[in-house]
């Protein structure tokens, strides 16, 4: 395992101690764990796991989030490649590398990847992308929302630190398979997103997932369509830490990344 990638910007120097060994409790190591893990992210492309992190951990890399959540960058527009919308804040990978050792520590530890590449089934690369190897991504106000989009590298991991109330918006909601629903909308050109989106619905194959704080969730994100559905007032903040991971290292990143976590 290499970090940072070989074709990277990334530089990072992390202090030399234990931190890192505490980050993954015994349980969910324990072999029939993992291959219960395992199985439901093959079957269902993703899986999640609730009370992830013990309850001292949690509580160090929550204050970790609520230290850097006040340099957010607000960005609000339209993914063009997706024509759907980026109305949120955001802490990018260059700040987190800055300003917190622990949640670097988080993305790059053997034992975090190593528990993580045993779920997927792969050995896991980590992201050459040096403002979105990882981000901090936070939903405030009524209708902010990350849109439907796929992800560059294979996998994305999710660590949810504060989530609105039942009702209150900000469910994950995504679509196995989106490449081969795609390829069947072949009766008008170009096929769209939109287009994509209405026959996903109509065959009943739009699924959702509410996070909960210390709960995270592993995606097959380069297949599955996802989005954050809008945030609804009032309501409490939605704010997660999302680390993306490479079965296959990607030869090229597209442009999706950078628009949302530049300058962040």
């Amino acid at each position: 395992m290499i970090f940072p990638p070989e074709n990277s910007e990334l530089d990072i120097s992390l202090p030399q101690h234990h931190y890192s060994e505490r980050l993954i409790s015994d349980h969910l190591l324990e072999e029939d764990n993992l291959l219960s893990l395992s199985n439901q992210l093959k079957t269902n492309q993703i899986v999640s796991i609730g009370n992830f992190f013990d309850e001292e951990v949690f509580s160090d890399l929550n204050n970790e989030i609520e230290k850097l959540v006040p340099l957010a960058v607000r960005k609000d527009f339209i993914m063009k490649e997706y024509d759907t919308p980026r109305n949120m804040f955001v802490v990018g990978g260059r700040t987190i590398l800055r300003k917190s050792w622990k949640l670097a520590a988080l993305y790059s530890a053997h034992s975090v990847v190593s528990f993580l590449s045993k779920v997927v089934g792969q050995n896991l690369h980590l992201n050459g992308q040096p403002d979105a190897f990882m981000a901090i991504n936070c939903l405030k106000h009524d209708g902010d929302t990350q849109g439907w989009h796929l992800d560059d590298g294979s996998h994305a991991v999710v660590y949810c630190f504060s989530s609105p109330q039942l009702n209150g918006g900000g469910n994950l909601e995504y679509i196995r398979n989106w490449p081969s629903l795609m390829a069947e909308q072949t009766n008008s050109a170009p096929p769209s997103v939109a287009a994509g989106l209405e026959t996903a619905k109509e065959r009943g194959l739009l699924s959702t997932l509410r996070l909960q704080p210390n709960s995270m969730y592993i995606l097959r994100s380069n297949t599955t369509l996802h989005r954050v559905a809008p945030l609804r007032q009032p309501s409490r903040s939605r704010t997660v830490l999302a680390a993306g991971y490479e079965v296959e290292r990607v030869k090229a990143y597209s442009h999706t990344g950078a628009d949302l976590y530049s300058g962040a």
